[in-house]
């Protein structure tokens, strides 16, 4: 009897103990299954399309399979309620019809154990190149609510808040549009300064305002005002409302963003000189200010120079900005670059380099006017994006190096080296060009590569052979100008089934 006691417990030890391994195993085997938990701390958001969040991989793969007739433009893991686990925010278009796109918010289901697709809405007619995402308080009951902006193929600003709302089913994540705007104008979400009540979670903060403006035109005399429209939250009927409209003379909105650009900070003068400005007595002598790289381009009817912004300084008084700039091929080039605004659409420019009279400072100096959308000339007329007879997709070998090509994405491999980065193609006066922006782990672009790309595909047998050459070189005013380097050639082999 004893002995049968004793081999029960032994029996009984072996069977925990075989569990207790199997489960662990289990337990490792599905550990990357679970979510991610964060802090419930909820912080603005604001992505474009090309962009994922800073602690994931470069690339953040999705929790679902969206169907192989969609491409992923936009992915982001965040907290959207009030658990503990990450939601999945996809935006996705259809490969044969890019104007047409799925926004997707997939839930963590504990009980099933898996992501599960918990709602989504479609869009159209949109210029998928556009799309942003953001993730912001604007009602002001401490809830995340899922702003999309795009501009569609009409060239309308588009905006449309998404808000948590009760589910079909009762118990799943699901939201509704509060908001949706479609103008021939600009449209600014307001924020508004909330209690230190609301920061501590104690009470409800005001809502942000939605406030668009649309141009009045005269055929003859032009800009003649502004149509501004206020909309603001209302709770009782969960949407925002209509609530003002008023028409602003030109001169005063003019006034008005010109005095604010005065008495706020440097990045208020990036952004109002932001764009192209063409010389007004040789439209071919362009100035292009791009704030997010910190560069001030100039271009002429054969000649590209691309300066950085170091630092500046600015005058109220005279409406004056004072920029130090260099070279960004040349270092050791640096010039003074003082603007004077003098409208909203027009802009005094004076280089100051005297030691060599020759140089590129005062073919530049002058009157500049604001080029418009549908103005563009020179430069900007010839770059299509539109450019169809050459899809790059997969690996594709060189001498020395591997490339791959996946969706926007691209890897370079040489030996243990790898860089990462997005990758377009455009073409540019009868020339497709392939841009490479290498970026960094933390999405800073370190480098940019312009090569002229030729693709030819010979059939052999059952196999084709895709042959590209990348011509390296610049992009000058009337041409893409070769850098003298040997071409580089690149082979990818497909088989047909």
């Amino acid at each position: 009897m004893n002995y049968l006691i004793k081999l029960s417990v032994s029996a009984f030890l072996c069977i925990f103990l075989f569990c207790g391994i199997s489960c662990k195993k289990n337990a490792d085997n599905k550990k990357n299954d679970y979510p991610k938990v964060i802090s419930k701390i909820a912080s603005n958001n604001n992505e474009s399309s090309l962009q994922n969040d800073k602690t994931h991989d470069l690339i953040i793969k999705p929790q679902i399979n969206i169907g192989n007739n969609y491409s992923i433009i936009y992915i982001k893991n965040i907290n959207l309620d009030f658990d503990a686990e990450e939601e999945q925010v996809i935006v996705a278009i259809d490969k044969e019809n890019k104007q047409n796109l799925r926004i997707i918010v997939l839930d963590y289901d504990s009980v099933r154990n898996k992501y599960i697709l918990t709602w989504e809405t479609e869009k159209t007619n949109i210029n998928y190149r556009t799309v942003s995402i953001s993730y912001m308080d604007v009602v002001g009951d401490h809830g995340l609510e899922i702003i999309f902006n795009a501009v569609s193929l009409d060239n309308k600003q588009i905006l449309d808040i998404f808000r948590k709302t009760h589910s079909p089913s009762g118990i799943s994540l699901y939201y509704e549009s509060i908001c949706n705007l479609e103008i021939n104008g600009e449209i600014e979400i307001q924020e508004k300064e909330r209690s230190q009540a609301y920061i501590l979670g104690q009470k409800n903060g005001v809502s942000f305002p939605v406030i668009t403006y649309e141009d009045i035109r005269d055929p003859q005399s032009g800009l003649t005002g502004v149509n501004k429209t206020s909309y603001m939250w209302n709770y009782q009927s969960n949407k925002y409302v209509n609530v003002f409209k008023e028409t602003v003379p030109a001169k005063v909105i003019e006034e008005q963003k010109i005095n604010k650009i005065f008495f706020d900070d440097i990045e208020s003068y990036k952004t109002f000189l932001e764009g192209q400005w063409y010389n007004v007595e040789a439209d071919n002598h362009i100035i292009r200010f791009n704030g997010k790289a910190n560069e001030i381009l100039f271009f002429t009817s054969d000649l590209m120079e691309v300066f950085k912004w170091l630092n500046a300084s600015y005058y109220k008084l005279y409406r004056t900005i004072d920029i130090n700039a260099r070279n960004d091929q040349i270092h050791f080039i640096t010039k003074r670059i003082i603007i004077k605004i003098e409208n909203i659409n027009r802009i005094k420019v004076d280089i100051k380099d005297r030691e060599n009279p020759k140089d590129i400072d005062h073919l530049m100096d002058g009157y500049y006017t604001r080029i418009s959308d549908n103005m563009l000339p020179s430069v900007y007329s010839k770059k299509q994006t539109n450019t169809t007879n050459i899809t790059l997709n997969g690996e594709y070998l060189g001498d020395n190096n591997i490339i791959i090509f996946d969706n926007f994405n691209f890897t370079l491999k040489a030996g243990s080296n790898i860089k990462k980065g997005i990758f377009s193609i455009y073409n540019y006066n009868n020339d497709d060009i392939l841009e490479l922006r290498f970026i960094d782990e933390n999405f800073i672009v370190k480098e940019t590569e312009l090569y002229k790309i030729n693709m030819n595909h010979q059939a052999i047998e059952k196999a084709v052979i895709n042959k590209i050459t990348l011509t390296k070189g610049i992009i000058r005013i009337n041409s893409f100008s070769p850098s003298g380097e040997d071409p580089i050639f690149y082979i990818q082999t497909t088989y047909n089934n």
